[in-house]
């Protein structure tokens, strides 16, 4: 797919409809939202030379996250950058050249197309005599990348374009589109550049994300981790989260020995008035999160906890990620000196029964119902729940692994 420049004068003020939104992804984001993101970001900026920075927003919508990073640099003293966007809808790219246009130092390119597709087009061979530039200026590596990239589930972005990308990006399992951007933004980001997203949290915890987890922890040193949990930043439903890594390798002269930061930012409806600290009037949940300390806060939007602390990465990165607090990791320090091992280490732990559909299915009156409807007695079996749990221990006090089931 080729990509075109555009030349253009005047924004257009539109959003996309709600099919589109979900068919292409398309949530713009907040500029407060941008805001923060750029500022966490700009902390991290490798400006070790003389040369302009190369800064890429691989979905640049309407151009709100490149408008906010550039201003965060400009506040630092970093003025000179070489700017890229790319982004598929034409209506955005015109907003976006406008936004970019009062930065005067930075050579700014907006281009057209679909990133996946561009990139694609930059790493195959081409023939020496093929018309048109070999080049929009994706080939170089770039020293930032922020982006929001277009959150598209499986089963909405199709299986043959999912297999595609698989392919083309070295993913398996269940493949979202942001997947593949994670893939391809790092592949065109120098050893010691540095990467911001914002993308779903599902990557955190879910078996879908398991892929991204660990290419995430073997591509970056991991310098940030927020969740921003059920804040509802966006119209869609996605619960949002950011990632701020550096790319290892090369002879970046940045190293991360301390721990990854994990913050997370949860709604709490129940909070009583003298349990949390109200903030200003004006105040939102970036205030929240510029304070950066744990506790119970009241804004406008409601009461909100934060929590921070380190990221816990398994040694194997694909499972899941967690946060822990200092008085968490104490709390597990002495629990480990005094335990005699874990569950896994004695017996198989199987999970349950999942229903959301509990009258149905679980019910204690199966006798006495109309002989039409009710169950063959083959399909029935007892239900063992929490209640019925009791201290147990292996025969001989034995702690080796035996073929024994613990119920959840």
């Amino acid at each position: 797919m080729g990509s075109k420049r555009l030349k253009v004068k005047e924004p257009v003020n539109s959003s996309p409809g709600v099919n589109r939104r979900k068919a292409m992804g398309e949530h713009y984001t907040p500029p407060e939202l941008a805001r923060f993101l750029a500022d966490r970001l700009v902390r991290q900026t490798p400006y070790l030379s003389d040369a302009p920075l190369r800064v890429l927003d691989p979905a640049c919508g309407y151009g709100v996250l490149l408008q906010a990073l550039l201003s965060s640099l400009q506040e630092i003293g970093i003025a000179r950058c070489e700017v890229f966007g790319v982004d598929a809808n034409t209506d955005a790219l015109i907003a976006a050249q406008c936004r970019l246009g009062c930065f005067k130092q930075t050579c700014s390119h907006l281009i057209r197309g679909d990133f996946l597709d561009l990139l694609a087009d930059h790493s195959c061979q081409r023939s020496l005599w093929e018309p048109g530039e070999r080049t929009s200026g994706l080939d170089r590596p770039f020293d930032i990348i922020i982006a929001n990239p277009p959150y598209v589930r499986t089963q909405i972005l199709g299986a043959e374009r999912a297999q595609r990308l698989a392919s083309r990006f070295n993913l398996s399992g269940r493949v979202d589109l942001y997947h593949a951007f994670i893939v391809a933004a790092t592949e065109i980001l120098r050893p010691g550049g540095v990467i911001g997203i914002i993308t779903s949290n599902r990557f955190l915890t879910t078996l879908g994300g398991s892929i991204i987890r660990s290419y995430l922890a073997r591509q970056y040193e991991i310098e940030e981790v927020i969740d921003l949990g059920d804040t509802k930043l966006f119209e869609a439903a996605v619960l949002p989260a950011i990632f701020i890594g550096r790319r290892r390798g090369g002879n970046s002269p940045h190293s991360n020995q301390q721990p990854s930061r994990f913050i997370k930012v949860y709604s709490q409806a129940n909070t009583a008035e003298d349990e949390s600290t109200e903030l200003s009037s004006s105040a939102s949940i970036f205030d929240i999160l510029s304070r950066g300390q744990p506790g119970c806060y009241r804004v406008n939007e409601g009461v909100f906890k934060l929590t921070r602390g380190d990221l816990v990465i398994d040694q194997d990165p694909a499972q899941v990620w967690t946060l822990t607090t200092v008085q968490e990791s104490e709390w597990l320090q002495r629990v480990r000196a005094a335990s005699g091992g874990l569950f896994g280490d004695i017996a198989i732990v199987r999970v349950g029964i999942k229903t959301t559909a509990d009258d149905v299915f679980i019910r204690s009156d199966w006798d006495t119902l109309p002989f039409n409807i009710q169950p063959e007695p083959e399909l029935l079996r007892p239900l063992l729940r929490h209640e019925d749990a009791c201290r147990w221990a292996p025969p001989g006090g034995s702690t080796s692994s035996r073929p024994y089931s613990l119920p959840p």
